[in-house]
């Protein structure tokens, strides 16, 4: 079976075409990464230059069997149909939801027509679905491949942490993301918590990687105060220095907002969190709460900075404590998401899609 799978995000940063590697056969999936460099300001040049490679690649999938899109949007630009009406599967990473939880009107087409939808969240495939006419349609989620993350326990040497004197390291890893101008990622969240928790603890660093330094950003971080950020440039997933960054840390952070597109979502860095066997302070969301509990991480309310400080200060004054929610969240992980238990469930829904 031929499989072209579409992306508009960076392999090496979101690896989910790998998992269909991996469940439908490496020389069996071919990945089509469509890029449109940076450097185009132009908005018009850029829309025709992504068109014209979207396509190239559904011409080129007129010689697959099915086509796998990760998110709807390079389907939005051009009518599928002139591919010779190959069967798609929508792989669903980023369920966009307006302020009242409601699918945006101009997906509900695409994902109505495709063959099958694979939701990476259990709670947004709940909600979603119950606004779509769809009835194959299953829950994947983003998961780990462990053979790549779990040598981050092996890695000697941290240079990541020079300079910063014994410092507990509280880690952010992910993007700053506005809606409506609305940052609904939980970082503004987490920068003002960090300056309560500064207060109590001596020694204690925020370290954000992955989001620019934007005019926006800095100007969050000179009207809170806070004394000890560093900003450090995305780096690719599984890398030295993402294993290094994510070892080198004390406790991984995952704020969320209460904007239904990142509360209902399970977030591909939870799973990297599970991984890395560091305690984990999370929001309290429907998203992340289908995976985590009590038992595997600490939670803190949404929208709320002072319940996020307190639960980071639990978390770098509990020693036996967080140790144990770790091993737990780990444990959990081996048992339930690693990409080697998730990629059957990738083949049978595809092989259940091209059936239909």
């Amino acid at each position: 079976m031929k499989t072209l799978y579409i992306t508009l995000s960076d392999p090496e940063r979101w690896p989910r075409p790998f998992l269909a590697q991996k469940a439908l056969g490496a020389k069996n999936v071919v990945i089509k990464y469509i890029n449109v460099p940076y450097h185009l300001k132009i908005r018009a040049i850029e829309k025709f230059v992504k068109f014209l490679k979207i396509c190239s690649a559904l011409n080129f999938g007129t010689r697959s069997d099915v086509i796998i899109c990760l998110n709807p949007y390079p389907l939005k630009k051009i009518d599928f149909r002139f591919s010779h009406r190959r069967p798609f599967v929508v792989d669903y990473m980023d369920v966009m939801l307006d302020e009242n939880g409601k699918l945006l009107e101009n997906e509900k087409e695409i994902l109505e027509d495709a063959e099958g939808v694979i939701f990476w969240s259990k709670a947004q495939m709940e909600l979603a679905s119950r606004q779509l006419d769809i009835s194959n349609y299953t829950y994947v989620p983003a998961g780990i491949n462990l053979n790549v993350f779990d040598k981050v326990r092996n890695i000697k040497g941290f240079k990541f942490t020079s300079g910063f004197n014994q410092e507990k390291l509280v880690t952010y890893f992910g993007y700053s993301w506005q809606i409506n101008g609305r940052e609904v990622q939980g970082v503004c969240d987490l920068i003002e918590a960090m300056t309560i928790v500064e207060k109590e603890m001596k020694n204690v660093r925020l370290i954000i990687s992955g989001p620019i330094l934007d005019k926006y950003l800095r100007q969050i971080v000179k009207e809170s105060g806070i004394r000890k950020i560093s900003f450090f440039s995305s780096v690719p997933y599984g890398s030295f220095k993402f294993l290094n960054r994510l070892n080198a840390s004390d406790v991984l952070v995952l704020p969320t907002t209460s904007h239904p597109t990142v509360f209902y979502a399970e977030q591909h860095k939870l799973f990297i969190y599970m991984v890395a066997r560091k305690p984990i302070v999370a929001t309290a969301t429907l998203g992340t709460r289908g995976v985590l509990d009590d038992s595997t991480a600490i939670f803190a309310e949404p929208d709320n900075p002072e319940s996020l400080a307190n639960a980071i200060v639990r978390a770098l004054s509990d020693s036996e404590y967080v140790e144990k929610i770790a091993n737990n969240a780990y444990g959990r992980l081996v048992e339930k998401y690693t990409w080697d238990k998730l990629a059957p469930r990738y083949y049978d829904f595809i092989m259940r899609c091209l059936a239909a």
